[in-house]
């Protein structure tokens, strides 16, 4: 009976123990990942001003001699405050080239999103792209149908965009990565389903290592093409 008593004793004193210290699998808040991730990307995390929101932050740092930056945002939905992530990297080029749901027509109107660096001679015109089979289900547009070939000729950046095509909740197809304007842009959405998305960077920083590569064959295409060096 009485080393019953001392065992009951004893797990009881484990159990108050356990409860009082802190659990490893404690979840990170947004201010520590951010900090943790500005650390092991020997970057510096700065808060973002304007209509960025009114607690988002960008991290500035260097990869291979590239300048990226990975952005948090704050914004106000409906009923509760989103949160969306990014790593953004700017090339020399100007081009465009975006991904979204469904598929219409392998022909675009190069003008759909015109920048003044273009020639008017492409205004109006139809040019079609060399789309690969896996983006036949996605509308794709931009406006340098020449150069957007080059990207999907070259077979290592081309299945960069095949890494990163996703299902939404919908069944609807879309890409997480884009370029804007010759900045390649890669979003980290909330939804875990998603690839990427920010939980699984939460639980594991070292693993930007390997997105940041998969962008760099992308930047390093058009840095080729722009007959540039990486900053």
């Amino acid at each position: 009976m009485n080393i019953l008593l001392g065992l009951v004793v004893i797990l009881l004193l484990g159990g108050i123990i356990l409860l009082s210290a802190k659990s490893p699998f404690e979840k990170k808040t947004r201010k520590q990942f951010l900090e943790e991730l500005a650390n092991f990307l020997e970057g510096t995390l700065e808060p973002m001003e304007g209509d960025a929101g009114e607690s988002s932050f960008r991290i500035i740092f260097q990869f291979k001699g590239q300048e990226f930056i990975y952005e948090d945002l704050e914004k106000q939905g409906f009923k509760d405050k989103v949160y969306r992530a990014s790593l953004r990297a700017q090339s020399p080029k100007k081009l465009t080239l975006t991904f979204t749901e469904k598929k219409r027509s392998t022909k675009i109107r190069t003008n759909i999103f015109l920048a003044s660096e273009v020639s008017t001679q492409y205004v109006n015109e139809h040019v079609r792209l060399q789309v690969p089979k896996y983006l036949k289900d996605m509308n794709v547009y931009t406006n340098d149908p020449t150069e957007a070939n080059k990207i999907f000729e070259d077979s290592k950046a081309a299945s960069i965009f095949k890494k990163f095509k996703n299902i939404d909740n919908r069944g609807y197809p879309f890409l997480s990565i884009g370029i804007v304007e010759g900045e390649v842009i890669l979003e980290f959405r909330a939804e875990k389903t998603c690839h990427p998305n920010v939980s699984d960077l939460q639980a594991d920083i070292p693993a930007v290592d390997d997105f940041l590569e998969r962008m760099m064959v992308v930047i390093r295409k058009l840095n080729e093409e722009s007959g540039g060096a990486m900053r």
